[in-house]
């Protein structure tokens, strides 16, 4: 079915193939922008390209006329994410004002490159709740058309930048298209910190064969473990898988990230008492680290947000680096960062914010955190 404002609806067959002249009538029946929205239900236009110039140089007012929604026919190519819709109308001529389109908001307040990138966001978290293995999807592509031809100064070629922003990257630095400045710097903090307070820990304990129940971390491992203790020797390579997701975090490009590779590569000697300094030391390390991280972050208790704006303006260079990060969308996914490093416990990273009385939100600059209006009811 196609709404057509102010009138009644036109009945659609989805598995329908029109005939030229038949597509032709439903053209003067019907706005351009509700035929390419069209395609959301599953009905396919055959040449939309080939129409949509026809139908702008039979009428050049045709692709700015609004469906139902307040989408003009740029907005509805966005939205039903149809990148020969996208490309045909970005190539029409200048004075179509296709380019003054891009400039525009709509009664959101988005321009159509923030509506695409809200729409890629938007299907990005859905993919990953679904566990859905995601493809370089036509939108990315899309986006980076809208970028250019609305005049950014977009430096790399199309296909560099898929790669970068495929999992959910929004400041274009995140290095693999998922961890991005700030993310690796939370997480390279925690993990630190993590490990300073493990190994005070270990030190603490008075005798060398004493079991270990309640120290930090212990509730990350295994149920036997927590149930029968672990020995100094097996918390000291714990700690040592700790400070090794640090270590490596620090190292620049690919070889920065907490994978389960780079951080076996990275092991001490030490490491080797904790479940024999394999790929399981190497995923509950970074699983007690991460957990961490977003433990103190506006997901969670949000105290180390504010203690490195309180640092930053107190003049702490460190704090002060953080602060001039790039903001990115992915600067609080972590379970983008669980599901990339292939941790066993997503669950663990998922729904996190919900139960915390807080929803993510991306605008054009990175997060905003906003109170869940069902817990204000």
């Amino acid at each position: 079915m196609i709404l057509r404002p102010g009138d009644s609806p036109i009945e659609l067959d989805p598995s329908a193939v029109l005939d030229t002249a038949a597509m032709d009538d439903l053209f003067r029946q019907v706005p351009l922008s509700i035929l390419i929205a069209a395609g959301i239900t599953g009905f396919k236009v055959p040449d939309i390209e080939r129409r949509i110039r026809d139908a702008y140089s039979q009428d050049p007012s045709s692709i700015h006329v609004k469906d139902n929604q307040g989408q003009s026919a740029l907005r509805a190519a966005i939205y039903a994410k149809n990148l020969v819709a996208i490309q045909a109308l970005l190539a029409l001529p200048t004075e179509s004002g296709v380019q003054e389109e891009l400039r525009s908001r709509d009664e959101t307040g988005w321009t159509p490159v923030e509506a695409c990138e809200r729409q890629i966001r938007s299907d990005s978290e859905l993919d990953l709740l679904l566990r859905r293995v995601r493809e370089a999807p036509d939108s990315l592509r899309a986006l980076y058309l809208l970028k250019k031809a609305s005049g950014e100064d977009v430096q790399v070629t199309q296909e560099q930048f898929i790669n970068d922003r495929q999992w959910g990257c929004s400041c274009g630095q995140c290095t693999d298209g998922w961890l991005s400045p700030r993310m690796r710097f939370r997480l390279k903090w925690a993990a630190e910190v993590a490990g300073d307070t493990m190994m005070l820990e270990s030190e603490a304990t008075p005798r060398q064969g004493q079991r270990l129940f309640d120290e930090p971390g212990i509730e990350f491992l295994p149920e036997t473990y927590q149930d029968e203790g672990v020995s100094k020797s097996f918390y000291r390579g714990y700690t040592d898988a700790v400070r090794t997701v640090a270590r490596v975090l620090q190292k620049p490009g690919r070889d920065g990230l907490p994978l389960v590779p780079n951080l076996v590569a990275e092991f001490g000697n030490q490491t080797a008492f904790f479940l024999s300094g394999g790929a399981d030391a190497a995923r509950h390390a970074l699983s007690y680290a991460l957990f961490n991280a977003m433990e103190e972050s506006p997901l969670g208790d949000q105290t180390w947000d504010d203690m490195q704006e309180e640092l930053a303006e107190e003049g702490d260079t460190l704090s002060a680096r953080y602060m001039s990060l790039p903001k990115c969308a992915n600067d609080l996914d972590f379970t983008r960062v669980a599901e990339r490093t292939g941790l066993p416990d997503l669950e663990r990273f998922q729904g996190y914010s919900s139960h915390r009385g807080y929803r993510m939100d991306v605008d054009d600059m990175g997060f905003r955190d906003e109170d869940d209006e069902g817990d204000n009811e």
